[in-house]
């Protein structure tokens, strides 16, 4: 499938729903992959440069239409495209439910052209139904974006509450490196289990919490054996490491 083709740049809006496969697009610059369940939005404002889609990739066309029927959506709602647009945010996974209402409006949608593509169609009723469509097509988008921009507010509320729980630890951490090398005890200060408060760090920062406190703690030790004339029992002992050995097996 050239997807690169298929979303080539040009005056229209649509919204299409990944049914099968992936795809790694760049997006406006920003790597992002497509996957099973998204839906993804797509305006002259939104350029890719790459897709690499698998051999099983399928996407449905949801909405797509002439940027001048559906920028009244755009008119009533700048503050939050500009909101999908600062965070250069396209795609949203879709519950099940969510995917079942786009499945149906395009059900809908596609035969509300069928009538009117029937030449015999009064002028009356094929006029009605371009403006059924129109609604419809505006109805579908605007709920869409309304889920999208629910969905970044908690991925944003939720980014910045585990940022908050990164910057806490490592406060603790400087603090207490020395004498505590306890995952869980970091954990427990937070008010987290150790599972869920790895996750978080993990996920934050690239590292686990188990990984941050042995980089502190090993810094720290080459500082204080190259900067100080003190033994490597006097070091240990500074790190609250037990006996030598330890500390020996810890560095390693």
């Amino acid at each position: 499938m050239d997807i690169l083709s298929n979303f080539s740049y040009s005056l229209r809006v649509g919204l299409y729903l990944c049914t099968q496969g992936d795809c790694r697009m760049t997006i406006n610059e920003k790597e992002c992959l497509l996957t099973q369940g998204d839906a993804f939005v797509r305006s002259p404002m939104v350029n890719i440069t790459r897709a690499e889609a698998s051999p099983n990739f399928r996407i449905l066309t949801i909405v797509e239409d002439n940027i001048e029927e559906l920028v009244p959506i755009a008119n009533d709602n700048v503050d939050i495209f500009i909101s999908l647009f600062r965070r250069n945010r396209f795609h949203f996974s879709q519950t099940e439910e969510e995917q079942k209402h786009l499945l149906d409006a395009r059900t809908f949608i596609e035969k509300l052209y069928a009538e009117i593509a029937t030449p015999d169609t009064p002028e009356r009723l094929r006029s009605i139904t371009s403006q059924v469509i129109k609604l419809t097509e505006q109805a579908t988008l605007l709920n869409f974006i309304r889920a999208a921009y629910l969905q970044a507010e908690e991925d944003d509320e939720k980014t910045r509450g585990e940022n908050r729980v990164m910057v806490r630890f490592m406060i603790q951490l400087f603090q207490r490196y020395t004498s505590c090398r306890e995952v869980g005890v970091y954990a427990e200060a937070l008010h987290l289990s150790p599972n869920h408060f790895t996750r978080i760090i993990k996920r934050t920062s690239g590292r686990t919490p188990s990984e941050w406190i042995a980089l502190i703690t090993i810094n720290q030790a080459k500082f204080l054996l190259r900067q100080n004339r003190k033994s490597i029992k006097e070091v240990a002992a500074e790190l609250s490491f037990p006996e030598q050995f330890t500390f020996r097996k810890y560095f390693k």
